[in-house]
């Protein structure tokens, strides 16, 4: 493993362990609750809440009821119960040290009551903490809750709000607000996930459970509100976080966030009706098997995750997951994830996909610096896909940032494996995309690092109907190398989509693969715009190819519109388009240079670079070329009609006493420049000879001139592999040495 990566996970295990020290209550002191005495509140049963114990009395505030505690634990095996009074909202304060849950936190009463829980020292949920509530939950290391007209429940300030309050509108945090941990994985039998029976912390469906702290870790621990709202949000600072009265979080005022960590097989599940995972930090990191999920079930509305950091979002050998259930009907969960940096590696895996009517969900990326792919864990690569394996279509990918890699065998797919269409991929990369190499798995099967839009997939039984998506790649650079493909395939009965590319630069080196592919059905077309250069070295492909085995289908076209195409010699790269029984695809170049590739037919192996546009049993398609000239060049230049006088153009600069412009010769010229030049020979008189003509000295200062920009008319490598265009123009040595000249006057 490379020493940044050693450094990096270093990096994250001591921060989780801080975030681990911060929060944890003093040792050696038993686990209990104890009331201040601000809210006249009451603990019935065990006085401190060492076995089961229900907490009533506090103090009512129009719809809420408020307690107060300077300690606030509770031991493994213990249920400490609140009694909502009746109030819709039940608020509890803690104000002197970090609180531990290891047991189980109740509500109960006539209606179904939120509980909220603060305290600014931290709080830390053991393994076998849980909910047992009717209404949502909301843990904050906060200093405040805040209410309209400028009141507020306070941890450090005792006092409660005077005016009659309804709901919350926010949280306000202090300059050194606690950390939330979770690791809950209690298990219920009653109400289990759909993924299993450990649930960790869970609320009823459709209600909220949120987490806001200064850090936050989820160590092996789970989240579940099923068709409800999971947030996690990591605030640093002295900012305030606002909430609706659906307890919805907006983040406007806070400039500050923290990191989020998911790890150890965390999960996040808020599968079912419409439900949303919305998280929010500076670095979310999930790894060693953390799972967010959100499965839609049923018939049901749209559901959606939502990913917000403000450096990074890295998922190393975690998994995202955003999909109908097995057998709905409904549509896939839309993901989107908002970063600088966005990293997918060591068999990560974020999904979306479906296998009923309805459409999977589409995933969006806004990195502002870079989205990296790279690696396989066991058994697969790493990995950004939609698909459908029924009759709606599957997700759209759509990838914007400044840089993409996609490396040592990862890959983004949109991929059919049923009826339905399969989604477009769509890259806006404003400085590059490099795709390269292959890696191995554990199990032995290599996967090339790919960019693919496809309808099923090679090596499968069974043959998809449905139609591949379309790709299209827009960058400053495009690099594909060391058997990387980008490209758009049908391996079953289905046309393949059409793949196109909008880059200055493209270059294919050592068996790159740029290609569309169609067993039985149609492929696809293949479009290479504005390039100024393309470049092919070493078995590099350009391909559209339809019909493999006994399919019928036609080749799509290829149209390639670069400056300067250019291949090196006998190294087999080859620009085709190909069909068994179908018709050829016609291939269109327009260039102003094509070097080191002709026309003619690609054979494999034949060590020349070849254009070849052909059908092995149908009609073969079209190559044209299109050679570019410049404007100027070849076109009639108008001259103008008044004729030049001799003496007010011809400089007066080297005559002692007036000069003349004389021609002699055979002949003379003509009167007009369209006229012949007379053929008959006379005699001219020369005049005298004069051996000894006067002469004048001047010096001449001339002027050195730089070299000329003058048209490419070859090219060669440098040392690093580089194609460079080269030309040679020819120096006039004489100027550079002339100091003065003589000028001659012949009378």
């Amino acid at each position: 493993m490379p020493k940044k990566c050693h450094f990096i996970l270093a990096l994250i295990s001591g921060l989780i362990s801080a975030l681990s020290i911060m929060a944890a209550p003093v040792k050696g002191q038993p686990l209990k609750v104890q009331a201040d005495n601000t809210t006249h509140t009451q603990i019935l049963g065990n006085p401190y809440c060492l076995a089961d114990c229900t907490i009533s009395g506090g103090i009512p505030l129009g719809d809420s009821l408020f307690h107060s505690f300077s300690k606030f634990d509770i031991a493994d095996g213990v249920t400490v119960t609140f009694t909502d009074g009746g109030s819709a909202n039940v608020f509890a304060r803690v104000t002197d040290e970090a609180s531990r849950i290891d047991g189980k936190l109740a509500v109960v009463g006539n209606g179904s009551a939120n509980l909220f829980l603060i305290n600014p020292h931290g709080i830390v949920f053991g393994a076998n903490s849980a909910l047992v509530i009717s209404g949502s939950f909301i843990a904050s290391t906060a200093e405040s809750i805040l209410f309209p007209h400028g009141e507020r429940f306070s941890t450090t300030n005792l006092e409660l709000p005077i005016l009659t309050v309804s709901v919350p509108t926010g949280l306000q945090f202090g300059s050194h607000s606690g950390s939330i941990i979770n690791r809950s994985r209690f298990s219920s039998q009653e109400a289990p996930n759909i993924l299993g029976a450990e649930v960790g912390l869970q609320v009823n469906p459709g209600k909220t459970i949120g987490l806001f702290g200064n850090g936050i870790a989820l160590e092996n621990g789970i989240l579940t509100a099923n068709g409800g709202h999971i947030t996690l949000g990591s605030i640093s600072g002295n900012h305030k976080i606002s909430l609706s009265p659906e307890l919805a979080v907006g983040y406007e005022n806070v400039s500050d966030f923290n990191d989020v960590y998911l790890s150890q097989s965390a999960l996040l599940d808020a599968s079912g009706n419409a439900g949303r995972i919305l998280i929010r930090g500076r670095n979310i990191v999930g790894r060693d098997n953390a799972v967010i999920a959100n499965f839609t079930i049923g018939d049901f509305q749209t559901s959606a995750i939502d990913i917000v950091a403000d450096e990074s979002v890295e998922m190393v050998g975690a998994g995202i997951f955003f999909s109908p259930f097995f057998g709905s009907n409904s549509e896939g969960a839309d993901l989107t994830i908002s970063t600088r940096r966005l990293v997918i590696r060591a068999g990560a895996v974020i999904s979306g996909g479906t296998n009923g009517l309805g459409h999977s969900g589409s995933l969006t990326v806004e990195a502002s610096e870079s989205v990296e792919i790279s690696g396989t864990g066991f058994g697969f690569p790493s990995i950004m896909t939609t698909s459908t394996e029924g009759m709606g279509g599957g997700g759209d990918i759509t990838i914007r940032t400044q840089r993409l890699s996609v490396t040592d065998g990862g890959q983004i797919q949109a991929v059919t494996y049923g009826s339905g269409k399969g989604g477009n991929v769509t890259v806006h990369a404003s400085e590059q995309v490099n795709v390269s190499g292959a890696g191995t798995t554990g199990l032995g099967e290599e996967f090339p690092s790919s960019i693919l839009a496809s309808s099923g997939a090679q090596g499968r039984p069974f043959q998809p109907t449905g139609t591949g998506g379309r790709l299209e790649i827009n960058t400053g650079s495009l690099l594909i190398e060391n058997g990387a493909q980008v490209a758009v395939n049908s391996f079953g009965r289905g046309d393949s989509g059409d793949l196109q590319v909008n880059a200055p630069s493209v270059r294919l080196d050592n068996n790159a693969q740029l290609t569309t592919a169609a067993n039985f059905g149609n492929g696809g077309n293949l479009r290479i715009q504005n390039a100024q250069t393309l470049v092919m070295r070493r078995g590099s492909r350009i391909s559209t190819r339809a019909g493999a085995g006994d399919g019928i289908g036609n080749s799509g076209n290829i149209y390639i519109d670069a400056n300067f195409v250019v291949t090196q010699p006998f190294e087999d790269s080859d620009i085709v388009s190909t069909a068994t029984q179908g018709q050829g695809g016609n291939i269109e170049i327009v260039t102003r240079g094509l070097y080191g590739i002709a026309e003619r037919q690609a054979i494999a192996n034949n060590k020349t670079n070849d254009i070849d546009a052909s059908s092995e049993f149908g009609i073969s398609g079209t190559t044209e070329i299109n050679q570019l000239i410049s404007e100027s060049e070849g076109e009639l230049i108008a001259l103008t009609g008044r004729p030049l006088e001799g003496a007010t153009t011809v400089g007066q600069r080297c005559g002692a006493s007036g000069s003349r412009f004389e021609i002699t010769g055979r002949g003379g010229i003509p009167l007009r420049p369209a006229d012949a030049i007379e053929v008959a020979i006379a005699l001219v008189d020369l005049g005298d000879h004069n051996p000894t003509p006067e002469t004048i000295e001047q010096a001449l200062n001339f002027e050195r001139l730089g070299p000329a920009q003058i048209e490419a008319d070859g090219w060669t490598t440098n040392a690093n592999g580089e194609v460079v265009l080269t030309a040679q123009w020819m120096q006039n040595k004489g100027l550079s040495e002339l100091a003065a000249a003589q000028c001659r006057h012949y009378g």
